[in-house]
């Protein structure tokens, strides 16, 4: 299972996957998505706007105990256990 410390630690990686896997071609823009100019009608523009940022890291590890059946529950679901810390 992945998660987001991965795509945080290691963005560049993550990124050039997802074009792969989407069968587009790479741009260096791509890492540099905060800096568009182009119009966006999302809830979150300020998260648009912005570079990956650390500040969640780990704050997912404070809810485990009560998304732990959950967490179970859509592992067995998606056949495979994954990352239950």
């Amino acid at each position: 299972m992945y998660c987001y410390e991965d795509l945080v630690e290691n963005i560049q990686t993550w990124a050039r996957k997802l074009i792969d896997y989407s069968g587009l071609e790479w741009e260096d823009a791509c890492l540099r998505f905060h800096e568009t100019k182009r119009s966006n009608r999302t809830a979150r523009l300020s998260q648009v706007r912005k570079p990956v940022y650390r500040s969640s890291v780990g704050k997912r590890k404070r809810f485990s105990a009560c998304l732990g059946p959950l967490i179970d529950t859509l592992a067995d679901l998606a056949g495979d256990a994954g990352d239950k810390d």
